[in-house]
């Protein structure tokens, strides 16, 4: 678990792509990150497989050669969420005009509500490679109040 104890007040945001990426550094500390990656060496590495595990990929992707480890952590998530959310744009209606969104909204109607709770973790050894692919969708319900607010 992330201990409260941390401060978000250090975290500093860097600009990557025009607000499209950035990199927030110091988002957790060297304990926290200590005690996260022994949770993962705790639970062990599975290795990742050749070709990203289908989700419509063609099977002729470049082979990944680390470890990966998931842990499902909804406490984790949640703390991780209450440093990240101020960083965070309203919705998504800065990114550039694409076929993802809907060409009315331009991206209004997406909002930020949370951190998934499945923490993925990598490890490489000398010489392991993950190239460059294309991720799966990962399904989530969330659920709009009354008060406007949202609860996942």
């Amino acid at each position: 678990m992330i201990p409260r104890s941390f401060r978000a007040a250090n975290v500093e945001k860097r600009n990557v792509h025009e607000e499209l990426i950035v990199t927030l550094s110091q988002l957790v500390n060297a304990a926290e990150c200590d005690a996260l990656l022994a949770r993962a060496e705790e639970r062990g590495w599975n290795q990742s497989p050749p070709s990203g595990g289908g989700h419509g990929r063609t099977g002729t992707e470049d082979a990944r050669t680390n470890k990966f480890c998931v842990l499902h952590d909804a406490t984790i998530a949640d703390e991780l969420w209450t440093r990240v959310r101020r960083y965070l744009p309203p919705d998504l209606t800065h990114i550039p005009y694409n076929t993802y969104l809907n060409s009315s909204t331009r991206g209004a109607e997406w909002k930020p509500v949370g951190v998934v709770d499945k923490l993925r973790f990598y490890k490489y050894e000398v010489g392991d490679e993950f190239p460059e692919h294309v991720d799966y969708k990962s399904g989530r319900d969330v659920v709009r109040l009354v008060d406007g607010t949202f609860e996942v």
